[in-house]
């Protein structure tokens, strides 16, 4: 038997933070051990219950929260997998994300399927690099598009 993926979640927008949590608890091999609303709330969860995955919002009680939770959560624990959702595939903050250790996003509205995936997957190490963000990688930023 497979050992249980624990999961935090951390979404300020309560229908769809509840419809992560079901979605995984439907998952035999995946432990939802908290929900919660906000980005310091993210980061006192993840200190007391070490979860394997966190599902992190980017926008919560501040535009950039779940990116600052993201880096301080990783800081000091950076064994843990933090997969970051967002509303949008090109978004800066989501470039961000990654730049401070993030393992993948998914967007709010993928299928379970996707979710459940993407949780997975990198509990495995085995997190895609989506092609959406190999081209943030190659493509110049807008700011340099600008000054050319």
């Amino acid at each position: 038997m497979e050992e249980t993926i624990k999961v935090l979640i951390a979404e300020d927008v309560d229908p769809i933070r509840r419809r992560y949590k079901a979605v995984l608890k439907k998952c035999p091999d995946i432990e939802v051990v908290a929900d919660v609303a906000t980005g310091e709330e993210a980061c006192k969860a993840a200190r007391e219950l070490n979860p394997d995955v966190i599902l992190m919002d980017i926008e919560m009680e501040a535009k950039d929260a779940g990116i600052r939770a993201t880096g301080e959560i990783l800081s000091e624990m950076p064994d843990i997998k933090i997969i970051i959702l967002t509303v949008y595939e090109e978004d800066e903050l989501v470039f961000s994300a990654f730049r401070l250790g993030a393992c993948d996003y998914v967007l709010k509205n993928a299928s379970n399927e996707e979710i459940v995936n993407a949780v997975t997957s990198a509990y495995r190490g085995q997190s895609p690099i989506r092609p959406e963000i190999c081209l943030l990688y190659t493509s110049p930023s807008p700011r340099d598009r600008s000054v050319s």
